[in-house]
């Protein structure tokens, strides 16, 4: 059967432990970390450090595709652009910035029309 990346779970974990252990061979033993995949199944020891690594490895990930809430709504996340997929708010710096030009841009227009008068009918006093 053709390996996939995700077929390499338990490569992965395997060498992860495994550099970790070099650093301590005497480290008392936790427990035993069985993964299985695809009918696979690996029992890996994980000594103190290696159980202090993975957790700590496992808790400080940031998925790349995660580019953080709304800041404006929160509650939607924000796309690649940092624009909100609920509100569509823009944010950060780049969405301080279009909202800074794009109010400047409104308000020359706002400038440019001639400004309206009123004209009223003939006083109903005369």
């Amino acid at each position: 059967m053709p390996r996939t990346r995700s077929d390499e779970v338990l490569k992965v974990i395997r060498e992860f432990v495994h550099r970790i252990d070099q650093f301590d061979r005497d480290a008392p033993e936790l427990g035993t970390l069985e993964i299985g995949w695809r009918g696979e199944t690996e029992r890996l020891t994980l000594s103190q450090p290696a159980a202090r690594a993975l957790a700590e490895a496992l808790a400080t990930y940031h998925d790349p595709r995660d580019n953080g809430a709304c800041a404006h709504c929160a509650t939607g996340r924000l796309d690649s652009n940092l624009r909100c997929q609920d509100c569509g708010i823009v944010q950060g710096v780049f969405g301080q910035t279009l909202a800074s030009f794009f109010q400047q841009q409104q308000t020359a227009l706002d400038d440019a029309r001639p400004a309206r008068v009123a004209l009223e009918g003939p006083s109903a006093d005369r």
